[in-house]
């Protein structure tokens, strides 16, 4: 099976996946759920992970013709060699989304020195590279493949529990340390 991604209007993903979901197609729209404040309140909320992208799952390449009629689809994604199917990094995190059935959830993460490690959630599992960390935000920048990938950089949220010297980790953590 081979994974497509459908460039859409932003906030109408839900409309073109009823659509392709009539054609007898697999999509979705992945959501990332965000650590947001409110005042003095903490709570989280879901977000789109990448607004107006839409992941299609086929066993052969669909007609994207009467896709590419609806108003609210601008193109489907395509490699410099006009190829469509999803592959190297770009398929691997299709298939990562598909694992966690398109949502992101908060991954835990202990700073150790000036490093941060994540020792629980999807941002363990995800093959890609953390590229930036944006603590007060609690976000971490994720790149997938290199420059030939269609996907870019994902931001995700994160969720720092403790902070240890390098020689301070409790035993608890040390696994999880040594798998990354």
């Amino acid at each position: 099976m081979d994974t497509y991604c459908l460039f859409c209007r932003s906030g109408r993903e839900s409309a073109v996946i009823s659509r392709l979901e009539s054609f007898g197609l697999t999509a979705i729209a992945p959501y990332a759920r965000r650590a947001c404040r409110k005042r003095t309140d903490r709570s989280t909320e879901l977000q789109r992970l990448l607004p107006g992208y839409i992941f299609v799952d086929a066993d052969n390449e669909p007609d994207w013709a009467p896709f590419l009629r609806m108003p609210e689809v601008y193109r489907v994604l395509s490699y410099p060699d006009g190829s469509h199917a999803l592959r190297g990094a770009d398929a691997v995190f299709a298939g990562q989304l598909r694992r966690f059935q398109g949502v992101i959830e908060i991954s835990k993460a202990i700073q150790v020195g000036t490093k941060v490690r994540f020792i629980d959630g999807p941002l363990r599992a995800l093959a890609g590279c953390v590229t930036q960390i944006n603590k007060k935000r609690s976000v971490a920048a994720i790149t997938f493949g290199d420059d030939g990938s269609l996907l870019g950089t994902v931001w995700c949220s994160m969720d720092i529990v403790a902070s240890y010297a390098e020689t301070e980790v409790p035993e608890e953590y040390r696994d999880a340390l040594t798998q990354s």
